[in-house]
């Protein structure tokens, strides 16, 4: 409320009791309705699902079917075998291979008499570059197969190492063992692609 003055007129003017009940007069008591009223366990806006992090069965959750579940299983514990998740290993391996035949390409356009510029960008075949990715993988994971099958007994009673399969029990010696095979399997046909000279040059190394 603003108070009359000598050179400022009042424009304003106080809310009184009955002005007030005459603006609320439009909107009656019966018509104002409370959005929370009419909210039940099935429209309420909160999250009725439940979360989880871990492979526990939650109520209510749709359970996929007994294979699937086993076959999920199995993947899970051969890449833990094979230390799939962990890529360090094949990228060693496998950059020496690269450098290798870089440098044979290299040394075959430089007897083939190419331009010295294209000397600097020496390039791989892109079938040897599938080829030795490939058989790195494979040749490292069944390298990790054969260390957990040989030191399962001395991973037991190490704590850092207590939880890979073959030394919880979670795979035995004969399943380790067909994986391995096949592993080694995939890593031969690979290495037959190469040529007779890489592969006795790699033989004898």
């Amino acid at each position: 409320m603003m108070r009359r003055t000598l050179f400022l007129r009042r424009v304003t003017r106080s809310w009184t009791k009955d002005a007030i009940g005459k603006s609320t007069a439009h909107f009656p008591d019966s018509v104002r309705v409370d959005p929370m009223e009419g909210r039940t366990a099935a429209n309420s806006p909160k999250e009725g699902r439940v979360w989880s992090m871990d492979d526990a069965q939650v109520p209510g959750r749709r359970r996929a079917p007994r294979h699937i579940e086993w076959a999920t299983q199995k993947v899970r514990v051969w890449a833990k075998l094979a230390r799939i998740d962990i890529a360090a290993g094949a990228l060693l391996l496998v950059q020496p291979c690269y450098w290798g035949a870089s440098l044979a390409v290299t040394q075959a356009l430089v007897w083939e008499g190419a331009d010295p510029v294209v000397l600097f960008a020496p390039f791989i075949p892109v079938h040897l570059l599938v080829l030795f990715a490939a058989g790195a993988f494979f040749a490292r994971s069944a390298g990790c197969i054969i260390n957990d099958m040989w030191d399962r007994d001395i991973d037991r009673m190490v704590e850092r190492t207590r939880t890979r399969p073959l030394a919880s029990g979670a795979i035995g010696m004969k399943e380790a063992s067909g994986l391995l095979v096949t592993f080694l399997g995939f890593a031969f046909v690979i290495a037959l692609n190469l040529s007779p000279v890489a592969l006795v040059s790699a033989l004898a190394m």
